[in-house]
């Protein structure tokens, strides 16, 4: 597979990192802090209109780290002298980070309806892994090899739905899309733009019908628009997009074990605010 031309013009994987952590680090803040804590505290009408604004804009910009991260995902699979040990990594990580993202999230320590993203990047590596291994193997026999990849990147779907990982199926074939697509930017963009946004129909569609029901349209609009835009937020994802265009291929800073340990720490952090201070 092609590897993404390198150039001195753009943005570094690292900045483009550094972009992923810092919109996730606000998209959580959003859902942990103001959505989960201060929305439920009690403010006249204005300041609950800020809250309701700040917690939506918050939760959008965030939308743009996880296809950043898958990217970036693909990227380290293509690149890493060691396949294992890169797995292994996330694997680990993905324990590490569970405590903490169910502290910060449902205020417990262990909560098995939702595992962290860590576990959707280790699944989408083994996944990538596998078709890479079928395209070598069978680059002559295309149904075979077809077939093969498409029930890899199937059973690597319904893995992470039955774990209930963060973005489960849907993660995983964003991370296959831009592994076979990875030459082609544009491509990828619209395919995985196109993915997030069927995403959102069937939620938009019940959202509508049920403020339609309520007469929101006409007797609210603000709490229209709020409540149909909360539905459709990971159509937002398409604009991680705009930096990834830009990436240079180049590797810019050494920021190899900045997010393992960043994210877990964020969690915990976060999770002792919302539990202690709030």
């Amino acid at each position: 597979m092609d590897m993404i031309e390198k150039t001195n013009r753009g943005i570094s994987g690292s900045t483009l990192k550094i972009i992923a952590i810092v919109t996730m680090f606000i998209d959580h803040v959003g859902a942990t802090i103001v959505q989960g804590e201060l929305f439920n505290l009690t403010y006249d009408y204005a300041t609950m209109n800020i809250i309701f604004n700040l917690g939506l804009i918050m939760r959008i910009i965030g939308r743009l780290a996880f296809p950043i991260f898958c990217f970036l995902l693909v990227e380290g699979f293509l690149h890493t002298k060691n396949i294992k040990k890169y797995a292994l990594r996330l694997f680990i990580f993905a324990f590490i980070s569970e405590i903490p993202f169910d502290f910060a999230f449902y205020k417990k320590f262990f909560a098995w309806q939702h595992q962290n993203v860590f576990f959707t990047l280790f699944i989408g590596l083994v996944v990538i892994s596998g078709i890479n291994i079928v395209l070598k193997r069978f680059a002559d026999k295309k149904q075979l090899c077809t077939l093969l990849a498409f029930v890899i990147a199937v059973a690597g779907m319904v893995l992470a739905e039955l774990l209930k990982c963060d973005y489960a199926a849907l993660g995983i074939l964003v991370i296959v899309i831009l592994y076979m697509f990875h030459s082609k930017k544009c491509t990828s963009a619209l395919l995985v733009s196109i993915i997030f946004a069927a995403y959102c129909i069937n939620p938009a569609i019940s959202t509508y019908k049920q403020l339609i029901a309520f007469d929101y349209l006409n007797t609210n609009m603000y709490a229209f628009v709020y409540y149909m835009l909360s539905t459709i937020t990971q159509a937002f994802a398409c604009l991680g997009f705009i930096p990834i265009h830009f990436y240079n291929g180049e590797k810019g800073l050494s920021l190899k074990y900045f997010f393992y340990a960043f994210y877990p720490a964020h969690l915990l952090l976060l999770g002792i605010i919302v539990n202690y201070i709030i």
